[in-house]
């Protein structure tokens, strides 16, 4: 009987020693940035023989990472982890567990769990994980080199507003004695209903360049969703002035715009009926606007004129700044 017992109760020593005493204690709280590296942290009571779980509850829970054998262990690691995640090697044996994620992505918000197991004893703890996506700010920039005497460069928008207008300007002289202008703005998030021109000026000269913030339908194929308008002051025939506006044109009419401009096409008879069903046929904006400047322009002075002022009326803020007033 005292053998028994004796034997009892060092198998009860020895199950006891293999559970961690530790009270219950929060979510740990990590913010990742976007697409940038982040460090879940979880630390253990040191000891031999350890095993590493970090996995990612979801619907379907994910193995992130996991570590045994004295090396990591990819064979059932989840495929949306691979060659993203990382332990610090040389802080195991002080009791770091943590993990670094890299590529951060939206998906990889969540709780996590970090399971330790050593011949101490095993261990979890939890994280939960909040990606913070920051959106960068908008910049625009403005160049123009080959120019002589030295240019001035402005800022401006339309309509008129009073924000301040954040840009950095830098003027160059080659060895030619020409010169080259450049400047970048910094958009406010706050104000992309404006078009924001920038102007070039010499005494003799001035060149003068925009841009205008596309619905997101418009701009979907465009990075950044800001398209550019340039345009130049000429004095040539109407239909000459379409010709020199027609890539501006393309790029930066909208679509509402542009199908209020093949009703009233149509309505004054400048475009045919089948001209018009044509058209319509055209999903694409920026071909459909290409397939109504090339079809008007064809039928010469008279209609390029009756289109820059149907334009106009509906779109006043780019017509000016293509200079067709």
């Amino acid at each position: 009987g005292f053998v028994f017992l004796k034997i009892f109760f060092v198998a009860l020593c020895l199950s006891l020693s293999l559970t961690w005493s530790l009270p219950d204690v929060a979510d740990t709280e990590v913010s990742c940035g976007f697409m940038e590296r982040c460090i879940l942290p979880c630390s253990f009571q040191v000891g031999s023989d350890v095993i590493i779980t970090w996995t990612h509850f979801k619907t379907i829970n994910l193995l992130v990472h996991s570590y045994y054998d004295n090396q990591d262990q990819f064979g059932y690691q989840d495929q949306s982890y691979r060659n993203r995640t990382s332990l610090f090697k040389d802080q195991l044996s002080r009791g770091t567990a943590s993990l670094q994620l890299t590529g951060v992505k939206v998906q990889d918000e969540g709780r996590y769990q970090c399971f330790i197991k050593t011949i101490n004893g095993e261990k979890a703890s939890f994280i939960n994980v909040k990606i913070d996506v920051t959106i960068p700010a908008s910049k625009i920039t403005c160049s123009s080199e080959g120019i002589y005497p030295q240019p001035e460069l402005t800022w401006s928008t339309t309509p008129p507003s009073n924000i301040n207008l954040l840009n950095s300007t830098t003027v160059q002289q080659n060895e030619q004695q020409l010169y080259s202008i450049s400047s970048s703005l910094i958009l406010s998030h706050s104000d992309t209903d404006l078009l924001y021109s920038c102007t070039i000026s010499t005494p003799t000269n001035r060149r003068r360049a925009a841009w205008r913030k596309l619905s997101d339908e418009d701009s979907s194929h465009r990075l950044g969703k800001w398209t550019y308008l340039q345009s130049r002051r000429e004095s040539t025939s109407v239909n000459s002035k379409l010709l020199d506006v027609r890539s501006c044109f393309i790029d930066g009419t909208s679509g509402p715009v542009l199908n209020s401009l093949l009703d009233k096409l149509l309505e004054k008879k400048v475009l045919t009926d089948s001209e018009r069903e044509s058209a319509d046929e055209v999903k694409n904006r920026r071909d459909k606007a290409r397939f109504v400047i090339d079809t008007v322009r064809k039928k010469g002075d008279a209609a390029s004129s009756e289109m820059m002022e149907f334009f106009c009326e509906l779109d006043p803020f780019l017509c000016e700044h293509l200079d067709l007033m």
